[in-house]
């Protein structure tokens, strides 16, 4: 999932690997827990905080309401803590972006990988995730 579909998807976003942060490990707390991001889109730290533009938790099947809501309250925690632009979550049927302006509880858009395919809706992701 990783590889052959997040990897090409911001290869296409116009990222390079140097753009993004795989795993990305962050303490929380008492440094007792970690959160690990699947990709962490233009990381910046700053001393020991960091910071970034967005985020993408992966998950290989998205199958019910219930697997989405967990999915997106996760990449929800990881986006505050780094105090992203956008969080997402990515699986192998669609592709889901929340936003800050809504503090990452709605979804602003969602396709399915086949409708990113068709130029119009992939330049409604790019004006939305694409590299700055």
């Amino acid at each position: 999932m990783e590889n052959s579909v997040i990897k090409p998807f911001l290869k296409k976003l116009g990222y390079t690997e140097d753009d993004y942060t795989q795993q990305l490990r962050l303490n929380v707390g008492n440094h007792n827990g970690l959160l690990i991001p699947d990709f962490v889109l233009l990381p910046n730290q700053n001393g020991r905080n960091i910071t970034a533009f967005a985020i993408i938790e992966a998950k290989r099947s998205i199958t019910n309401e219930k697997d989405l809501n967990a999915a997106l309250d996760q990449a929800r925690s990881y986006a505050k803590q780094l105090g992203t632009r956008y969080s997402a979550v990515a699986s192998q049927e669609k592709i889901w972006i929340t936003s800050i302006d809504s503090d990452y509880t709605e979804i602003k858009q969602e396709w399915t990988w086949g409708e990113l395919g068709n130029l119009d809706d992939f330049m409604n992701v790019r004006l939305l995730l694409e590299r700055r």
